[in-house]
């Protein structure tokens, strides 16, 4: 898992992976500490060749996820909502169900 995306979400800039098919059943990867997305590498593959589109980010504090102001509280929650959000596209208009694992 090399080609990290970053995308700017509430108070985070959030350091991911987005692999897969555009439109497979997503699958929402989070790691715990201490580990990092790396924790996933042996089976995101092997989810992807079944179909899966694979969202894989850096949860606050690893990788290239970055709070945008240092004065902004921190919580889990900053993380997870935009991921979610972001699962649920690249077609706003229909429903995608996300399987979440971490």
């Amino acid at each position: 898992m090399t080609d990290v995306k970053q995308i700017d979400a509430g108070e985070l800039n959030i350091g991911y992976v987005d692999a897969g098919p555009e439109h497979g059943p997503v699958v929402l990867l989070l790691h715990g500490w201490p580990y990092d997305i790396h924790a996933y590498d042996e089976v995101t593959p092997i989810l992807v060749e079944a179909g899966c589109r694979m969202i894989v980010p850096y949860l606050r504090g690893y990788g290239t996820t970055r709070f945008l102001s240092a004065d902004t509280p921190r919580n889990g929650e900053q993380v997870a909502r935009p991921c979610v959000l972001e699962a649920r596209n690249p077609d706003p208009t229909r429903t995608t169900t996300c399987a979440l694992v971490g």
